[in-house]
């Protein structure tokens, strides 16, 4: 995958502009997940001047399984040196045309937005935080279903939908509650508003196979996480909609989840694919806000007030 970037300095990063990684190419599952949300990136952060970076990561690296973490505030040379990664920058502003004066209310947001990062990142609040894998996935699975490519019935779309969004604004986070997955981390700093709209994109076509990550490992990863004293039924709910509905997204996670969920019980036979389909159709309830769990990446990447991305080079 050959991706190319204008260059900027590191000197012209300002707190509040967003820091995104690319998925590690053999890395399967970043790459697993940086598709299922539609675009190239698996991490994204915010920038908080002197080089520093927050973001809601685990604490090993950005996608490592049964590794805690949280809100970290990381050094941009961590990246590089000891992930072996390039940093890009979305630069926050966008004022419609390049002659125009930026207007003065985002340099507000910026630095709010970057207060609200180095909040979560002090002691005792850091402790607090907790990275969820959940909510990765969770984002996935609405921007998949939002995905005008996907063989499910307009009907089926429909309600996976309403139910994702249920989910997503039933664990929104608040400094209160702080359990992020990145994306939502940086769209509740920013506390921008999201439609269902954004979760229909353009499809990144991955030209090379990475690695097929363990979507079993996957599924018990999300059992662990209801496990630890939430134990979300409307998750649940979600994942059986997409055991009746769609035979190949997350089928070995989902059918696994189901199963725990259930207690051993058998789950639902498998519903063949209608015939159907929502190909090219608005996704249902277009001007409809989601909630900050289900932001992703790629909504990230496509926000109005997200210049283009530029590679920051030392």
């Amino acid at each position: 995958m050959l991706l190319e970037f204008d260059e900027m300095s590191e000197d012209d990063i300002r707190p509040g502009d967003l820091v995104f990684i690319l998925a590690a190419p053999d890395d399967g599952l970043e790459q697993f997940v940086s598709t299922m949300n539609g675009t190239h990136w698996s991490h994204v952060g915010i920038a908080c001047g002197d080089g520093m970076v927050a973001s809601a990561r685990c604490d090993s690296g950005l996608l490592v399984l049964d590794d805690g973490g949280g809100v970290r505030l990381d050094p941009l040379s961590w990246y590089r040196e000891e992930l072996g990664r390039d940093v890009f920058i979305g630069r926050v502003g966008r004022t419609g045309t390049a002659d125009a004066p930026e207007d003065p209310r985002f340099a507000r947001r910026r630095e709010a937005a970057a207060e609200f990062g180095r909040l979560l990142t002090r002691e005792p609040t850091i402790r607090r935080t907790r990275f969820s894998f959940s909510k990765t996935v969770l984002t996935g699975i609405a921007r998949h279903g939002g995905d005008y490519w996907t063989l499910v019935s307009s009907e089926a779309l429909t309600e996976i939908l309403e139910q994702a969004d249920l989910v997503g604004r039933s664990w929104e986070a608040t400094p209160r509650w702080p359990v992020f997955a990145s994306a939502e981390f940086v769209a509740a700093a920013y506390g921008l508003p999201f439609t269902r709209a954004a979760l229909q994109g353009p499809i990144i076509f991955v030209t090379e196979s990475p690695p097929e990550p363990d979507l079993r490992a996957l599924a018990v990863e999300l059992i662990k996480e209801q496990e630890a004293g939430r134990p979300w039924a409307q998750f649940a709910a979600l994942l059986e909609l997409l055991e009746r509905y769609e035979d190949i997204f997350l089928r070995e996670t989902v059918t696994t989840f189901g199963r725990w969920w259930r207690r051993g019980a058998p789950g639902p036979d498998l519903v063949p694919a209608p015939r159907s389909s929502p190909k090219h159709e608005q996704v249902p309830g277009a001007e409809q806000q989601i909630g900050s769990a289900l932001v992703s990446p790629r909504l990230l990447e496509d926000a109005w007030w997200v210049e283009k991305i530029q590679v920051v080079r030392p």
